[in-house]
């Protein structure tokens, strides 16, 4: 089933944390978001080729969503997007995994297992972001530790789909959504 892109909005709530009062003049925290359904492994491949397209070094993204919803899927067709060719696995207890892309590496954190976000900054994983870009798993526990990030949430949208939210509140990233949005569906974006 091809993927519907339901929404792809800038909307007037601050982005994080999730908060509900308007925020007009602060047009720098006003988040687009891209929602995606009946989002297959096809489907999840271009959404990930389309990320690799407009990922820089010093890049983060964050991903959130149950159990087995598809983070670790997501990041090896990511990886594979960039040219790594080492095989992709959740870094769960190794807490981060690192991969060589043909231009730009990528580091794989999962922060399942962190109880603080000092923990996470006793990786020292910011000292790798000059030449790579990293993706979080269960990175909403680490994200105020994070550049800016691309936040994708994962959630269940029958037994072989996901459905995908993926936002960006900071301007570094709002033109690179639009393209996402634009190439993981081949559609321009709906207002």
């Amino acid at each position: 089933m091809r993927a519907r892109l339901l929404a792809f909005r800038a909307s007037d709530t601050r982005f994080a944390p999730f908060r509900s009062d308007p925020a007009p003049n602060r047009m720098s925290d006003t988040p687009v978001e891209i929602r995606l359904h009946a989002v297959d492994l096809e489907r999840l491949r271009a959404v990930a080729a389309a990320v690799a397209r407009v990922l820089r070094a010093g890049d983060a993204i964050v991903l959130s969503g149950p159990l087995a919803a598809g983070k670790t899927a997501f990041v090896k067709m990511l990886a594979a997007a960039l040219g790594c060719p080492e095989e992709v696995t959740s870094p769960t207890f190794t807490l981060a995994h690192f991969y060589h892309g043909s231009g730009l590496g990528l580091i794989h954190v999962d922060a399942y297992r962190l109880e603080t976000a000092q923990e996470f900054d006793d990786l020292t994983l910011d000292d790798f972001l000059d030449a790579n870009a990293i993706a979080v798993e269960w990175g909403e526990k680490v994200r105020d530790r994070l550049p800016p990030a691309l936040e994708i949430a994962f959630a269940a949208d029958g037994p072989e789909t996901r459905r995908l939210t993926v936002r960006a509140a900071d301007p570094a990233w709002r033109d690179r959504l639009r393209d996402i949005g634009v190439a993981s569906q081949g559609l321009g974006p709906c207002p």
